[in-house]
């Protein structure tokens, strides 16, 4: 049976979360030296929302400590991937602790978190802690021994978000806060289902008592501003006004606001297949560094596809070595190739599949568009163009007319600059194709329909030996040039609906590796259901999620070197699906 999934279940009409803040990792995290009074000393909820940009280490939301003695508080997702929430007595002993029994890897889409304290209770009632709406199970559990005063948010305590503490300059948070709260004194959850989806609600409808706070994000100048109207206002270490994103687990797709692509962390890998560092990515998922040696080449997909509409994307050079492949993959060929995905943009052994700008500062395929093995190019395309660092490629993909184009600069490129030959702004808003990089009846000679490919995904390359820093941009923060009009910014609220069925089948090259490919599928495994994966020439084996394969809210990568599940050929795969799960529809990240 097939699903029409409708992405616009809410958006506009309900409560929208506006912004949020990206935290590198390093050296970024605020800061409230000690709040002014408690309206409770054992009652309060936290709650908040946050993305992952990165699957590995400590990720720390909040540290306190305190000048005395013990009476700290952490809240992070450990080194095993698992939530955590921790306080102290004044010794230094636990007082309270909750460890997930379920992982937290997904970083293509948002988590809810609340968590709710009574610390008069010495049973389980103490703490409980939700995920997008359902209490999750708890390995490890530790209740107070007595009704107790606690020490979360005490006055005389600093507070930190997105650091662990003072003294450890090794743990910050690499992901994104939206609407974090503090409800002192008061049991409440910011958010409700709406068919069948979890959202945010408006915090506001909650006491937030005399030592809560509210902290949106909205004001790029004071970015730690406490909007509950108790002035706990942050101190900033290290953010600016550029760490402000539009990325959201709402959908307003009239503010541009929803949820954006980034950088797949579960798919960077080099040339070599585990040989060789995979592009380090930064800012949010949205830079890459390349970290190889000459003569092999680095590639990156975006978490997000595309199988209609129009949509308008920014490439940069930021230093370093100027040799990139910019362009789109398909999602079946990502699914149908082992992690080598150096073939993914103008390498692909099956043409047609993979579309690429050669933007090179030098070189036989400078300015070329290539597909194919080896590189397939055309004639003279942009064959006058330098690219320099701080370069500009704006990306204009129309799946409606079957055609792509792009520009340096802002200008427009074409089958030959010199000749007078290039695209231009006024030819991609109104789809013709005459000079578009690939599309039908192009100039450019790349004569394709590219509507006929299925879902596509932005991806990219950079060539080993320069160290190369690239960025990209899908709207979060503001665009360098103009957009076409009709183009739309590629997140949530501006995706069109999917028809899909459960369960999702089909086929993926294995590497007989524990880091496997990863298969896009545009919405989430239903991890509750019977999802099986037939190796070649065998039969079918039952997934164990977190054993055999990690679910994300686009898809699943594969997690288990054997046979049964990663054979070095093609094996199929039956994943089952809720009926709610698009991953652009719904925001919602996966606890596994």
């Amino acid at each position: 049976m097939a699903f029409i999934i409708n992405p616009y279940i809410f958006g506009a009409a309900g409560y929208v979360v506006d912004h949020a803040l990206v935290f590198n990792g390093v050296d970024e995290y605020l800061q409230l030296a000690s709040p002014s009074a408690r309206s409770s000393a054992r009652i309060g909820t936290l709650d908040f929302w946050f993305k992952r940009h990165s699957d590995g280490g400590s990720q720390v939301f909040f540290g306190q400590d305190s000048p005395d003695t013990g009476y700290g508080m952490y809240l992070w997702i450990d080194a095993s991937k698992r939530l955590q929430f921790s306080t102290e007595n004044a010794d230094g002993s636990v007082m309270l602790n909750r460890i997930s029994t379920g992982t937290f890897l997904d970083t293509t889409s948002w988590y809810h978190v609340n968590i709710q304290w009574d610390t008069g209770q010495t049973d389980n009632t103490s703490c409980t802690v939700r995920v997008n709406g359902v209490a999750i199970a708890m390995g490890t559990t530790t209740n107070p021994a007595s009704a107790i005063d606690n020490p979360i948010f005490k006055t005389g305590n600093h507070i930190r978000m997105g650091r662990w503490q003072n003294t450890d300059a090794t743990r910050f948070l690499h992901g994104s806060f939206a609407n974090v709260c503090y409800h002192d004194g008061v049991h409440c959850i910011n958010g409700e289902t709406s068919d069948g989806i979890w959202i945010p609600t408006d915090p506001t409808d909650n006491a937030f008592g005399d030592g809560g706070f509210f902290l949106e994000f909205g004001n790029p100048s004071s970015l730690g501003a406490d909007t509950s109207g108790n002035s706990h206002n942050f101190d900033v270490t290290n953010l600016v006004a550029a760490d402000q994103l539009e990325d959201s687990p709402t959908n307003d797709a009239d503010n541009d606001v929803g949820n954006y692509p980034t950088i797949n962390p579960s798919l960077p890998v080099p040339s070599v297949a585990e040989s060789q560092p995979s592009h380090v990515l930064s800012e949010g998922n949205l830079t890459a560094t390349g970290t190889g040696s000459p003569g092999y080449v680095q590639s990156s997909v975006v978490t997000q596809g595309i199988s209609s509409g129009k949509f308008y994307w920014e490439f940069t050079f930021v230093s370093g070595a100027i040799s990139s492949r910019i362009g789109i993959a398909t999602a079946a060929s990502i699914s149908a190739t082992a992690p080598n995905i150096s073939v993914y943009v103008g390498n692909e052994a099956t043409s047609n599949t993979n579309w690429a700008l050669n933007a090179w500062a030098s070189g036989a395929q400078k300015g070329k568009i290539g597909h194919g093995t080896g590189s397939v190019t055309q004639g003279n395309y942009a064959n006058s163009t330098t690219w320099a660092a701080s370069d500009v490629v704006g990306v204009a993909l129309d799946m409606d007319n079957g055609a792509l184009w792009f520009h340096r600069n802002g200008t427009y490129l074409g089958a030959d600059l010199a000749a007078g030959n290039a695209a231009t702004i006024s030819e991609v808003q109104a789809g013709t194709v005459t000079n578009a990089a690939v599309g039908p009846n192009s100039n450019c000679g790349h004569n394709v329909n590219l509507s006929s490919l299925g879902t596509v995904i932005p991806c990219f390359t950079t060539d080993g030996g320069g160290a190369a820093v690239v960025s990209i941009n899908f709207g979060q923060k503001a665009f360098a040039h103009t957009v076409p009009t009709g183009f739309k910014r590629l997140m949530s609220a501006n995706m069109a609906a999917l028809s899909v069925s459960s369960p999702a089948t089909g086929s993926f090259t294995g590497n007989a590796l524990a880091g496997g490919p990863f298969i896009y599928l545009g919405y989430t495994p239903n991890t509750s259901g019977t999802s099986t994966i037939t190796e070649s020439g065998g039969s079918a084996s039952t997934i164990t999620w977190g054993t055999h394969a990690r679910a994300y809210s686009n898809g699943f990568k594969i997690i288990a070197s054997a046979d049964d599940y990663n054979k070095a050929a093609v094996n199929a795969y039956s994943i089952a699906i809720d009926t709610d799960a698009q991953f652009a529809s719904n925001n919602r990240s996966v606890v596994s």
